[in-house]
């Protein structure tokens, strides 16, 4: 469900906890608030599915699934990628 270059964002209204591994023993580097917009750096799966993600410069861990179905993040749409067309050339005398 989840790849490297996903954009993310947050939907729990308490934040989620950073961690430095992708384990509920990892070290809690602080927490990421709702709302905010990460990448996707790897997935890791237990019984948790785990986002590796860069905050504030700081790479780390958060949980995106929990074993019982509830989701803590949403992946954003792609951005679409504008086209530019050329525009046809005057030649002399037109």
């Amino acid at each position: 469900m989840y790849k490297s270059g996903d954009r993310i964002k947050i939907t729990q209204s308490n934040g989620l906890t950073f961690r430095n591994g992708p384990n509920i023993l990892g070290n809690i580097i602080r927490s990421i608030p709702d709302r905010t917009e990460l990448v996707v750096l790897n997935v890791a799966k237990d019984s948790l599915t785990w986002l590796n993600v860069t905050y504030e410069n700081i790479e780390g861990w958060i949980v995106a699934e929990n074993g019982v179905g509830d989701v803590n993040v949403k992946v954003l749409p792609k951005p679409k990628q504008r086209r530019y067309r050329k525009k046809a050339k005057k030649t002399v005398g037109e």
